[in-house]
């Protein structure tokens, strides 16, 4: 089975675009296809506004100014806040917008944020996440929680690639933040950290049934339901989802084949929220069984079904406001994970294997956890501590395959090789933390938050990571950020105690991997229709887990913490909102990731990303929707002979249709509208040299009614 590890890149040329070249590119003319759209539609919008301006009801009034109020972002300090007050370079998606642009996942809505990339990682993983020019395969640097539920595992470290393609239904807002947050969360917070907050028994106050489906005989049907009490509320939802995929052609995977991939889906997903006086019960459970797309070996085959989100949490929350000044939180949590992923990584007829080389690798993960947390207001400071302890527990660790997994040599018979081929073994892990925050008001302009956590891990010890915050408000409506923070990564139980594998084993003596990020903001708000905002970033990450030297042909590298890199750039975003579903944005990301010794690019992420949005209601009766994403050029390992993946341009419209019948809406889009070749790129060294086809052009079409 193949191991795959974040390694820096070797020596490559910086990858640059003058000025001649720019304008030539295919980003300009893109750009000068949204100019044009822009400047088309504009007029209508004015037009539009002041029409329903003057017949407008009073409680479509009431609705344009809520709609107004600035976002609220929770992740930044713990405490709802502002999006320009908050101590963070943050962006909040709200259910609106997500409904409206035709998100189907969560990584839909991440690749419209400034910094933000998806794409396949690295078989045998689907989707990776990049922040801010750092690609990893399971998007282990990246938090991920919901509801403030951290949904991490910490088998392979990820919360994509459990939660990455939850539905979206039931979302109200997605809060994402970019740089470290350990300081407040503690580990994997290292590169940003995304909190999805779900949808309260009042946000739906009823039931809502949407059915739908489309291209690649995709079918999805979605629950949902709401309702509130004088002292209690029940949220939740049901959703399915099947498809086959696109099913797209590989001219040649890693043994000379061509063919089709896999890319079939079947998801069954629930959840709940249940609210008791002081009391709250969430809950969510998710089984997503999945194609392989190639293999693990980047081999087409046709019998891999891959299992990695038959996980789910409960959560048990008791808030209670003792004084005026002194509020306490506690929680208790349980964590639920069950990987049981079945591999055929050579197919029927291989030489040795003639019913393909199999492999059933599998596993339970068992997190259960408690947390405490204490504000206290005094004068003009709101300090937040807070205790939490949590055990880690990975059980019923088995393999069974068809091949000696060190020498690949046939075994003659499918079997349970546990007892002495096992690729990991169960662990315990015990992990407890202090954290202290400071909010100081220091006047109606000024604030800054101080804040610092220690984390202790019974495998590696102990890590301590501070904070600083400083947001001014120096003129109206503009405000500037100066930010700090350090962060760390906790090794993955595979990382640590991984065997009997041929590329690499574990390191119990690993250390946590750990960055400084520093970072400057600046917003300018005109008005309550316009947002300008301009960040600038710098990360230095050292003790990266990487795969280290082969001490010879017979034994395994081990994995040691030798890696480092830098990366910094800049975030542009121009926001407008005209109000009655008028409104876009433009937003542009420059990141320039180095190894931190040789100074040489990083590969296989780009320099430069644009993403544009416009959504328009033209009338009452139709609302449309169009998204354009720019990805420049994606250089290779300084190793690898293969040309850049050059720029692309993909272009995403939604149209819905609604108020003609009740509560009846249908939901129209369009992804990839122009078909365009667009590809992600397959690591080196080479194995599928003419990269991973994604993004194939896909039609949905879905009904919703409410009652």
């Amino acid at each position: 089975m193949k191991n795959v590890s974040y390694t820096p890149c070797g020596n490559r040329e910086f990858f640059s675009i003058t000025q001649k070249d720019l304008w030539k590119s295919p980003f300009m003319n893109n750009v000068f296809l949204f100019l044009a759209f822009f400047l088309v539609f504009i007029p209508s919008f004015f037009v539009y506004a002041v029409e329903t301006g003057e017949s407008a009801s009073k409680d479509t009034i009431g609705e344009l100014l809520l709609f107004y109020d600035e976002a609220e972002l929770f992740i930044a300090s713990r405490h709802e806040t502002p999006v320009h007050e908050a101590p963070a370079i943050a962006s909040v998606i709200s259910d609106r917008e997500i409904r409206n642009m035709g998100a189907r996942n969560l990584f839909d809505i991440l690749e419209k944020v400034p910094g933000i990339g998806v794409s396949i990682g690295s078989i045998p993983v689907l989707s990776s996440v990049e922040i801010r020019g750092i690609k990893t395969l399971w998007s282990e640097k990246i938090l991920v929680m919901i509801d403030g539920h951290r949904v991490n595992g910490f088998l392979n470290g990820s919360g994509v690639i459990h939660f990455g393609d939850m539905s979206v239904d039931f979302i109200k807002r997605v809060e994402i933040i970019r740089g470290p947050g350990s300081a407040l969360y503690g580990a994997d917070a290292f590169l940003g950290v995304i909190n999805v907050v779900t949808k309260q028994p009042e946000d739906i106050d009823g039931v809502q049934v949407t059915a739908g489906g489309g291209s690649f005989d995709t079918q999805h049907a979605n629950l949902m339901f709401g309702h509130s009490g004088k002292d209690s509320g029940v949220s939740g939802f049901f959703d399915y989802l099947d498809t086959d995929g696109p099913s797209s052609f590989i001219e040649q995977d890693a043994i000379g084949n061509s063919g089709n991939t896999l890319d079939w889906r079947e998801k069954k997903e629930l959840g709940f929220n249940i609210f008791w006086k002081d009391f709250t019960l969430r809950g969510r459970y998710q089984k997503n069984d999945n194609g392989p797309y190639i293999g693990t070996a980047s081999v087409l085959n046709d019998e891999t079904v891959m299992r990695f989100g038959n996980v789910g949490f409960l959560d048990l929350a008791y808030s209670k406001p003792i004084t005026k000044k002194l509020d306490i939180q506690t929680r208790l949590y349980a964590d639920f994970m069950k990987i049981d992923n079945y591999f055929e990584i050579f197919p029927e007829g291989f030489p040795g294997y003639p019913e393909g080389a199999l492999g059933n690798p599998k596993s339970k993960q068992r997190i259960v956890g408690v947390e405490t947390m204490v504000d206290y207001r005094l004068a003009a400071h709101l300090l937040t501590t807070g205790f939490m302890y949590e055990n880690d527990r990975l059980y019923d660790v088995k393999h069974s395959t068809n091949f000696d997994p060190l020498t690949f040599i046939p075994l003659g018979s499918y079997q349970d090789i546990s007892s002495w081929g096992n690729f990991n073994e169960d662990h315990t892990r015990d992990i407890w933390a202090l954290y202290l925050q400071d909010i100081w008001d220091i006047n109606p302009a000024v604030s800054l938050t101080c804040g610092v956590r220690y984390d202790h891990y019974s495998d590696f010890g102990g890590t301590v990571n501070p904070r600083a915050g400083f947001v001014w408000e120096f003129m109206d409506d503009t405000s500037v950020k100066l930010l700090y923070g350090s962060a760390f990564r906790a090794p993955s139980f595979t990382e640590l105690y991984q065997k009997n594998n041929p590329s690499n084993v574990g390191n119990a003596n690993l250390a946590p991997e750990e960055i400084d990020t520093y970072e400057v903001g600046l917003e300018r708000r005109l008005g309550k229709d316009f947002t300008l905002r301009l960040d600038y970033f710098y990360s230095k990450m050292k003790n990266l887990i990487i795969i280290g030297e082969k001490p010879s042909l017979t034994d395994p590298a081990e994995n040691v913490n030798q890696g480092t890199a830098k990366v910094d750039g800049i975030e542009a975003e121009f926001a407008y909102d005209f109000g009655n579903d008028a409104y876009g944005y433009i937003n542009y990301c420059y990141q320039h990731p180095t190894n931190g010794e040789t100074g040489q690019r990083l590969p296989e992420v780009p320099n430069h990303k644009v993403n544009a949005l416009v959504n328009y209601s033209p009338w009452k009766y139709l609302n449309a929707n169009v998204g354009v994403s720019w990805i420049g050029k994606r250089p290779r390992d300084n190793n690898d002979t293969r040309q850049d993946l050059p720029a692309a341009t993909l272009v995403d419209l939604t149209l819905i249709v609604r108020n003609f019948y009740k509560t009846l809406e249908f939901r129209g889009s369009a992804y990839n509208l122009f078909d365009e070749d667009y590809r992600d790129p397959s690591p080196y060294p080479v194995q599928v040299p003419h990269d991973y086809p994604t993004n194939e052009r896909m039609f949905l079409i879905e009904a919703r009614y409410t009652f």
